[in-house]
């Protein structure tokens, strides 16, 4: 199908937008598939920054193929507001952390780990994805040390709330949740030499970190209620697109479509989190640099909506505008405005603490004076705990 780019301006009703965006990673490409129904449609467009969209020339869409509010693939319409959520999904969070430094402790040490437990877990972290992906997807920014543990957590609320932005069904999503705590359990085989070394790994100790999706895999098939999709993510979860992955070089097409989602999650928070070898990114950074590998280590495809999902300033994310004053992103009200999303301003230009004010830039984009923001900081190196502004 030929599509065809025009601005905002031409835009009509009756007209089939297929998509906007440029295709830079700060505007990856989106897919809207809708009809505009009235100049109410094309009015939302402008406030969300929108300046051209790419129109399909049948102009025709089935009323019938078009997603109702209920059954929003992309996750516009949550089943609960963010602020509400994130107290929820940050209580599961902790019970999370507990649960899984047991589960990686019995391992180390050989004795049998609670794996119905685990599963449990999965089954409540997925349900809160599933009423409010970005309040899950928030999680990681509270609390990214580089342990096996707290990485293992991280990983299962991304993968889950960004499975279920992409619409994926209620099992699926269970499954990503699972195969997130468990994906890195075969790594707790390992010395603890290796695990805690402060530099880069040698070529010997490299090829045994590298059988750990192996042994997990392993380890984990002795249990009979984890399902066969579940091992197959952890087993292809550092497989990569181009075939350069391990264990096995899996090219695109062979690696199991869960793992695809899984490596975008586990990738992200290892590059926002304390490392022995390694500073942590800003999630802006991060963002930038995974985009860079798409086709590479990621479906490119993929990758794109898991940025149009988190946006360029993921919540959580601590930002200066051009104000001097500094602000916590708050929330992100459509994935067409991943340059604008809402901030919660909280210090003045000198750190020091403000009257919260709500922002929402998507607002007022485009006018002139209009806030805007110009660097993403690190709230670990001025000691602010991000969680405790968000909501």
């Amino acid at each position: 199908m030929r599509l065809k780019k025009i601005p905002l301006k031409l835009l009509r009703p009756g007209m089939r937008v297929v998509r906007c965006g440029s295709g830079a990673w700060q505007d990856p490409f989106v897919v809207l598939d809708r009809i505009i129904r009235g100049p109410e449609d094309i009015a939302r467009l402008r406030r969300e920054g929108i300046e051209a969209v790419y129109v399909a020339p049948d102009r025709a869409l089935s009323p019938a193929a078009r997603p109702t509010p209920s059954e929003d693939a992309r996750g516009r319409t949550p089943a609960v507001p963010l602020a509400q959520e994130f107290h929820v999904a940050r209580k599961i969070y902790s019970r999370a952390l507990g649960h899984a430094a047991r589960l990686m402790e019995d391992v180390r040490i050989g004795r049998p780990f609670d794996a119905a437990g685990t599963l449990g877990l999965a089954r409540d972290i997925s349900e809160s994805a599933g009423r409010c992906p970005r309040a899950s997807a928030s999680m990681p920014m509270l609390k990214s040390l580089g342990r096996i543990h707290n990485h293992s957590v991280n990983v299962a609320f991304l993968a889950s709330a960004f499975g279920r932005y992409l619409g994926l069904g209620r099992e699926p999503v269970e499954h990503l949740a699972a195969a997130g705590l468990l994906h890195d359990i075969g790594k707790m085989l390992l010395s603890e030499r290796i695990l805690a070394k402060p530099g880069p790994l040698t070529e010997q100790e490299f090829a045994e970190v590298k059988r750990h999706p192996v042994e997990g895999c392993k380890l984990l098939g002795i249990k009979r209620c984890i399902k066969a999709p579940v091992l197959r993510a952890v087993l292809d979860h550092h497989e990569h697109a181009d075939g350069s992955g391990y264990p096995q070089g899996k090219t695109e097409q062979d690696i199991e479509p869960l793992a695809l989602v899984l490596a975008i999650a586990d990738y992200f928070d290892a590059l926002i989190s304390d490392r022995p070898y390694l500073r942590p990114m800003t999630p802006n950074r991060a963002l930038a640099r995974m985009f860079g590998e798409r086709g590479r280590y990621f479906q490119a495809e993929l990758l794109e909506r898991f940025v149009k999902f988190m946006g360029v300033y993921p919540v959580g994310s601590l930002v200066r505008l051009d104000s001097g004053r500094v602000a916590v992103v708050a929330d992100l009200r459509s994935e067409a405005t991943t340059l604008h999303p809402v901030l919660k301003v909280v210090f003045d230009r000198r750190l020091r603490p403000v009257r919260p004010e709500t922002l929402d830039l998507s607002e007022t984009a485009g006018r002139p004076g209009a806030p805007r923001i110009t660097a993403c900081l690190d709230p670990r190196a001025y000691n602010i705990e991000v969680g405790r502004l968000i909501a």
